[in-house]
Formats: C-alpha cells, structure tokens, sequence
C-alpha cells in the first residue's frame, strides 16, 4: 500500500509521536471537552478501559459520540505474548 503525501510528510518531522498527533485532534471546543468527561465519568475502569486527559472526541448526527479510549489487554497464558512465560 502507497503511503499519502500527507502521511510522508508527517514521516520527515522528527520527533514527533502519537501524543503529539492527540494533542493536535484532541478536544477543541467546551462540547468535545464535555463529551469526553461524560465518557470518563460513565466508562473508565481504572486498569481496564481509560480515557487521557486530553482525547480525540467524534461526533457524528446519532445521538452519542466516540472517545479514544486506552483498552487493556492481558497477555497471561497467550504462547509468544505473556511476558512471564518460559515460551515466550
């Protein structure tokens, strides 16, 4: 797959990271900020599902919105990903 104009250019700045690009397209208005303490209020669960301080908020016309969100997965028991396996 050919990579876009846009995304080769992001490759020619150094340093920069994927906070950067959430600093960037995270909560730009009262609204989007609102939304996304609503979804820390009715969704994190510490450990599990978290959401930054500062996300990306999508509002589409359904009555809701998506949140970034920062999901767990445990690798226990999983051959090549548990980290505390001999099978690693």
């Amino acid at each position: 797959m050919r990579r876009s104009t846009k995304l080769k250019a992001l490759e020619r700045i150094r340093g920069l990271n994927f906070a950067d690009c959430v600093a960037f397209f995270g909560e730009k208005s009262d609204r989007e900020r609102r939304i996304a303490m609503l979804g820390r209020e009715r969704l994190t669960r510490d450990g599990e599902l978290e959401i930054d301080d500062t996300t990306v908020v999508s509002e589409g016309e359904d009555n809701g919105s998506y949140v970034m969100t920062w999901s767990w997965v445990d690798f226990a028991g999983v051959p090549g990903l548990d980290k505390e396996s001999a099978t690693r």
